[in-house]
């Protein structure tokens, strides 16, 4: 696999987007992916998915198939949503509303085993926690001009990356402090744990040779 070789550089630059829906109440679509925002890698290549494209399509990633346009999010692509009750405590996120992929156990000669069935919603609490009449309509991704490197890198070329989280998840503006909080605890697989990386990501990378600077935009809506 190419990827797999060495001849593409994944940068993951980005932030969770927020939507303020009044009276202290929030909405949050993570950069993460599952019932306990388990999943942080999905956003490497969500765009490529979207799209309908393995996910390791080379000529995606070479840039030789053409996306373009919004085009709604299915699942299991639609990030995990949560709300905070506090945006300075990492510990009150709970999950509001994740899909992933449905599992049935199958019964076979040597006992049960599961098996993977489909995907889609494994947990929707909009309406339970929001009150009558709130509910997910869709999450939409849209690929934009990255601009001309280096100028890029500024916000002086292309669509500039959002910068705002850290103005309404207020914790953050400390995120050694925020994902201080959540290491004193010990660690439970089965609980959320909305690090840091989950809201902002300043860039990583893995391998080097070719740079393709992506970005997209999900617009969550409720009503």
């Amino acid at each position: 696999m190419l990827i797999a070789q060495g001849r593409y550089v994944f940068d993951v630059r980005g932030e969770a987007v927020f939507v303020d829906l009044g009276d202290g109440r929030n909405l949050i679509a993570l950069m993460a992916f599952g019932p306990r925002a388990e999943n942080v890698d999905q956003m490497i290549s969500l765009w490529v998915e979207a799209y309908g494209h393995y996910k390791w399509d080379e000529d995606a990633w070479s840039g030789r198939t053409k996306m373009q346009g919004p085009i709604e999010l299915k699942p299991p692509l639609i990030p995990t949503l949560v709300t905070f009750s506090d945006l300075s405590d990492p510990k009150t996120a709970r999950v509001v509303y994740a899909t992933g992929p449905i599992v049935r156990d199958q019964i076979l000669s040597n006992g049960r085993q599961p098996r993977i069935v489909g995907q889609g919603v494994l947990f929707d609490e909009l309406g339970n926690v929001f009150g009558p009449g709130y509910r997910f309509r869709r999450a939409t991704i849209q690929m934009v001009s990255a601009g001309a490197w280096p100028l890029n890198i500024f916000g002086l070329s292309g669509e500039p990356i959002t910068h705002a989280i850290e103005g309404r998840v207020v914790g953050l503006r400390d995120m050694k402090r925020w994902d201080e909080q959540l290491r004193r605890d010990s660690y439970d697989p089965s609980r959320l744990r909305v690090g840091s990386g989950t809201l902002k990501k300043e860039g990583w990378s893995i391998s080097n040779d070719l740079f393709l600077a992506i970005l997209a935009r999900l617009q969550p809506r409720v009503q």
